[in-house]
């Protein structure tokens, strides 16, 4: 069943909410239908994000066939270096798991970790959320409501970090998905190779972007 995005967004908003203040803070910890949907959007990052190595023990979300990459994130420094140590800044950069380690990107170039790392977490499948690929609406740029936030990047005014996943149209991938971040600028950024490529929002049916949106809970 389709379900409207919006009810989507405010209520997994507000589920999320109330995970995040378990341990106590100010209120009732729901968004009600009538709360600034902007202002919420900034909360909207799933705990069902688990840190490895003990990542490797879960069924990670996957990104869309043919491709099943699964979806993880990198935590990395403000240069764009892999930062495991937590006693130090680090904003965790979505991406895909591929030949053990993961790969996502920044700047001009692609950064991976082995899953070994503490740096990197993979999205539980079978966690609080259910979660579904939904392809952006064509002249679409915002992010999709509902988008799953990975974290923000200070270079850029704190802007989200969104799970994007596109394909790079070229006949020797034979079109494989491969998630990535949607990044300030509307690009969806995945690696490719040993290559960097980005496809820019609004898309086309030959540079198409899809955006991991929660569905339900559990």
């Amino acid at each position: 069943m389709l379900i409207h995005s919006k009810t989507i967004f405010t209520h997994s908003v507000g589920l999320l909410l109330v995970a995040s203040c378990l341990g106590g803070c100010g209120g009732t910890g729901a968004v009600g239908e009538h709360e600034d949907v902007a202002a919420a959007e900034a909360t909207l990052e799933s705990p069902d994000w688990v840190s490895c190595p003990a990542c490797n023990s879960i069924q990670a979300v996957l990104g869309s066939s043919p491709g099943d990459y699964e979806v993880c994130r990198l935590r990395l420094s403000d240069s764009g270096a892999v930062e495991p140590d937590f006693s130090k800044p680090g904003y965790y950069h979505p991406g895909k798991v591929y030949q053990g380690g993961c790969w996502s990107t920044y700047g001009s170039s692609h950064v991976i970790a082995p899953k070994t790392s503490p740096a990197v977490q993979l999205l539980n499948k079978n966690g609080k959320f259910t979660y579904a690929w939904q392809d952006m609406p064509d002249g679409t740029t915002a992010p999709l409501g509902n988008a799953v936030q990975s974290d923000a990047e200070p270079q850029h005014s704190s802007s989200p970090l969104y799970v994007c996943e596109s394909h790079s149209a070229d006949w020797r991938d034979n079109a494989l998905w491969h998630p990535g971040k949607y990044a300030y600028n509307n690009r969806c950024y995945f690696a490719w190779g040993s290559s960097l490529l980005y496809h820019q929002a609004p898309p086309t049916s030959t540079t198409p972007i899809r955006m991991l949106v929660v569905t339900g809970q559990r």
